[in-house]
């Protein structure tokens, strides 16, 4: 799956990825998590806000 890309109206482009978790002990959810890439415009631009 690509990452997502997003469009915030102040902060821009924003390129994602995507991970996702299983607690063990919930094993009927699920934790998404859209980490970005360290020192790119997608981690700088939301400090902005």
């Amino acid at each position: 799956m690509p990452p997502p890309d997003y469009r915030h109206p102040h902060a821009g482009e924003l390129t994602l990825g995507f991970e996702a978790f299983t607690p063990s002990g919930a094993p009927h959810q699920t934790l998404g998590l859209y980490p970005v890439e360290p020192g790119s415009p997608s981690e700088t631009a939301p400090r902005m806000l």
